[in-house]
């Protein structure tokens, strides 16, 4: 398993830095951690397909911590192993029956180069669990279950299209307050996560014009980290 990350500054040039996991990836889907905030983060996204026999996961992306300049976004070659399948009622786009949860955590604010970083902020995207599932999240919340993993208001159903093999994904972080300025968001202004998608077809081209608008969402702030 392999995963590919490019870092795109956006400006009058645009600059390239990838790196690559050993193992395999796909180059006909990604995803895209877009920053639209004017201060740097550092994110990381990890995600999960359902094995095919019982309810255990299999974790096929992760990609550690990854600093974001102001303005600037990462691209992530999504694994093939989150097989896709059409969507009968909205085609051109793509589920995958194995997807089970993504999730994206980033944060803010240091005050220099290798300082820790003073603000935490997350959200989870899992599949449409069924009324058993939820029955059993709210009887029985564990870690091993992975729609009941951090189980809260920022957890949120994703069922229309998800990242795969043949999905263009982008999640921009935006502030939730659009008059925010930079010294609001460094001392732990919230922030939302707004989603996109475009389904693709052979060889990664858009199989539709425009993106089809996946909604925008609250980001967790994680308290502990903040004064």
């Amino acid at each position: 398993m392999r995963q590919a990350i490019c870092i795109h500054l956006v400006g009058a040039s645009v600059a390239l830095v990838c790196a690559a996991w050993s193992g395999h990836a796909s180059a006909y889907g990604t995803i895209e951690v877009v920053n639209s905030l004017p201060v740097e983060v550092r994110c990381s996204v990890s995600g999960a397909h359902l094995s095919e026999v019982g309810p255990l996961r299999v974790g096929n992306l992760y990609v550690p911590p990854e600093v974001i300049p102001a303005f600037a976004r990462i691209s992530i070659e999504v694994s093939p192993l989150w097989p896709a399948s059409p969507v009968a009622e909205q085609p051109p786009h793509h589920t995958s029956a194995a997807f089970s949860n993504l999730r994206l955590t980033c944060e803010t604010t240091r005050q220099a180069f290798g300082e820790p970083w003073g603000h935490r902020y997350s959200a989870e995207f899992h599949a449409e669990p069924s009324g058993a599932v939820v029955d059993d999240c709210a009887s029985d919340v564990t870690d091993e279950n992975p729609h009941c993993s951090g189980a809260h208001v920022f957890t949120y159903p994703l069922t229309v299209v998800v990242p795969t093999g043949m999905t263009e994904f982008t999640l921009q972080l935006l502030p939730h307050d659009p008059a925010a300025t930079a010294l609001e968001l460094q001392q732990g202004a919230a922030l939302d996560v707004h989603l996109s998608a475009y389904a693709l077809g052979r060889y990664g081209v858009r199989l539709h014009a425009l993106p089809l608008d996946l909604g925008r969402f609250a980001l967790h702030r994680d308290a502990s980290l903040s004064d």
